[in-house]
């Protein structure tokens, strides 16, 4: 009894060793603003509530301050390097963001599986369901590319996380033009240590994946106005005005799709256009049709909003194209929660020029997908913006919306979350992405004297 009570002894020692020696750097990918870190907040409480009960070394950083100097953050291979100096002793590095839950006993019980002295990329896996332009059509000549959802975590061990920052020196990687950094930072792992994503669904995405074996799970922000730490009261039409810059091309085309589909939501709405034309209405706003950039347009909308009588109150303008989709009651939960008395541009981030420094590059709302600017950035904008050229990219100049279209993101992905717009009508029928995708009724809290005035004639 004596001896099977010692080797009994030996063997939980042993263990509550393995698992007392694991330490985890857990970085979770914020932006500064109350609501994002109200919930990145209560994920490090959790964290830290847990580990308690597992002996693991948890520690939590906020990117917004750990990184506060560094750009591209949210790209994350441009910070590993600034990550590996300070925090260099982890054995695993997880990413994830503010919304994710994680179960850390599970955690340690799947990390006791594999040995962070070997190179493991792991996550739930993204794929690419047809080729994809935003991802240069990567992947369909050869074995098809695995990327991570970040919102499921992504799992660095301490070995390939050494092995990448080395290479990553080595090549002194910087990057043109950052579209989907999920996709691209799987490609960047593959192609420099050849290492590939591992695929586990007990990394859990959708609602209905939810199990006591999840190792994460993704909780999707409701912005509740008045409800919820950060939010504010319910934004209404009386708050939001939305330019549309078009051309006299697109009149009877573009035009149509989009007042039959989402514009009939909103109340102050207009369309800015190359020459005037009642049948819209559309308004000359004095700059000419460009094939590029749109810089020179986007400016003078903006200055039309901040001088416009029927919009001194409104704390939000939306710039969209003019073959941009919106869910108009989705946008507005966003923005229940965003602060209107700060300088603020919302829309879907691209970036250019990143480097593994850190020091290089920046950040832009890709112009497609909708820009969202708050009062007091629009008017910084227009009085201190200027154009190099009437058709300098304006998204560029100026530095949650989908710019490319449905079917270019993974099916998963889109189950996951709920698109706020989506971009271009090329070869689709917007009709039926805008009712599949888009498409709710606007709560009555928020439509406020809807096309009270004549200007706005339906198509």
């Amino acid at each position: 009894m004596s001896i099977l009570f010692i080797r009994w002894l030996i063997y939980f020692l042993l263990l509550k060793s393995v698992i007392e020696a694991r330490s985890v750097n857990i970085v979770v990918l914020t932006q500064n603003f109350p609501y994002e870190i109200e919930h990145a907040r209560m994920l490090k409480n959790s964290l830290q509530e847990q580990r308690a009960d597992t002996g693991l070394e948890i520690n939590t950083i906020f990117s917004h301050e750990y990184f506060e100097k560094a750009l591209g953050t949210w790209v994350i291979w441009p910070v590993l390097r600034r990550l590996s100096v300070q925090k260099q002793d982890a054995e695993w590095t997880i990413f994830c963001e503010p919304y994710t839950k994680i179960n850390v006993t599970n955690l340690v019980e799947f990390l006791n599986n594999y040995d962070c002295e070997q190179d493991f990329f792991i996550s739930r896996a993204l794929r690419d369901e047809n080729p994809v332009i935003i991802h240069h059509f990567y992947g369909f000549d050869g074995a098809q590319l695995l990327y991570p959802d970040f919102a499921a975590s992504v799992v660095f061990s301490k070995s390939l996380l050494k092995k990448l920052i080395e290479k990553l020196d080595v090549k002194s990687t910087s990057s043109d033009f950052t579209i989907d950094p999920k996709f691209e930072l799987a490609k960047l792992v593959y192609e420099l240590t050849g290492v590939s994503l591992t695929d586990s669904k007990r990394f859990c995405l959708l609602p209905d994946e939810k199990s006591p074996d999840c190792i994460a799970t993704y909780e999707e922000p409701k912005f509740i106005a008045e409800q919820e730490f950060g939010c504010g009261s319910n934004i209404t039409n009386d708050d939001v005005s939305f330019g549309i810059k078009t051309f006299s091309g697109f009149h009877r085309s573009r035009l149509v799709y989009v007042k039959r589909t989402w514009a009939k939501y909103a109340k102050f709405i207009e369309y800015f256009s190359d020459s005037e034309d009642p049948y819209v209405p559309t308004i000359d706003i004095g700059i000419p049709n460009t094939e590029k950039g749109h810089c020179a347009k986007t400016i003078a909308i903006l200055k039309h909003f901040l001088e416009h009588h029927e919009t001194a109150n409104v704390s939000w303008v939306v710039i969209a194209d003019d073959d941009t989709l919106l869910s108009v009651p989705r946008l507005y939960r966003l923005l229940n929660c965003m602060p209107t008395n700060k300088k603020l541009i919302i829309g879907e981030r691209y970036g250019y020029g990143f480097s593994n420094s850190g020091n290089d590059g920046y950040d832009y709302p890709t112009g497609g997908a909708g820009m969202i600017f708050s009062r007091s950035a629009a008017k910084q904008l227009a009085e201190s913006c200027s154009c190099p050229t009437i058709d300098s990219p304006d998204d560029m100049i100026i530095a949650a919306f989908h710019q490319a279209q449905p079917m270019d993101y993974a099916e998963l992905y889109l189950k996951r979350i709920q698109p706020i717009s989506f971009h271009k009508f090329e070869e689709l029928d917007p009709y039926e992405i805008y009712m599949k995708w888009l498409h709710e009724d606007m709560p009555k809290q928020t439509v406020h004297a809807l096309h009270e005035s004549s200007r706005h004639t339906e198509l």
